[in-house]
């Protein structure tokens, strides 16, 4: 790895994201990869698939693996059509969810945000009576169509609060609404393009082995 300006690391989600976040520590804990530069990416395949158009290795960051869900479904995805090359890094992140809510909406009826996200707050969306729509392209992406007027009125949107930094209209109305005590691994790799397609299975066993390999 090398300090380079002109390295890029496509980042699963988008600015203000975990994986976002994740990405801001590991630069703050190793000088190597301070000179990387993100591109937000959306989905773990959508990171792969932008990683490796023009190379054929490319370098991505994704979350893999979480303590309350196991390993997370469309990684495991994208992981069927990408082989894991090289694993750069590894660092782990407590995950506080919190409701993201425009500040002029005074009752939320609905929430949105990733698969994973709307799982670790499932009691309380159940508790709250809440309608769920899923943002397959994640956190960061459901607090900007929030932000921008592309969900109907009193929805709100389940993430880190650090969007609300980047998204100055929206506002934390409720903290640390997740199930139980949450952390989440994410992974920097070098990946390429795989000639056969894995299986669902096959591909949970290659990414279960990356994550003992990297515990290692």
């Amino acid at each position: 790895m090398t300090n380079s300006a002109e390295e890029i690391v496509y980042v699963q989600a988008g600015p203000g994201s975990f994986n976002h976040g994740a990405l801001m520590d590991l630069q703050a804990q190793d000088s190597r990869l301070s000179g990387i530069e993100p591109k937000f990416a959306g989905t773990p395949l959508d990171a792969m698939t932008q990683a490796t158009y023009n190379h054929a290795e490319g370098l991505v960051l994704i979350a893999g693996n979480n303590n309350l869900i196991g390993l997370i479904k469309p990684t495991i995805e994208a992981v069927r059509k990408f082989e894991i090359v090289k694993i750069i890094a590894k660092i782990k992140k407590e995950i506080v969810m919190c409701l993201l809510v425009k500040k002029d909406d005074t009752e939320v009826v609905r929430v949105a945000s990733i698969q994973p996200a709307l799982d670790q707050v499932s009691d309380w969306t159940r508790r709250k009576q809440l309608e769920v729509i899923t943002e397959p392209k994640g956190t960061a992406e459901a607090a900007r169509k929030l932000a921008t007027n592309e969900y109907p009125s009193q929805t709100g949107v389940i993430g880190p609060k650090t969007l609300v930094d980047i998204y100055p209209n929206l506002g934390v109305a409720e903290n640390s609404i997740e199930n139980k005590p949450s952390y989440t691994d994410f992974l920097l790799l070098m990946v390429r393009k795989r000639k056969t397609i894995l299986t669902p299975e096959e591909a949970h066993s290659e990414l279960s082995k990356c994550f003992q390999v990297a515990a290692t």
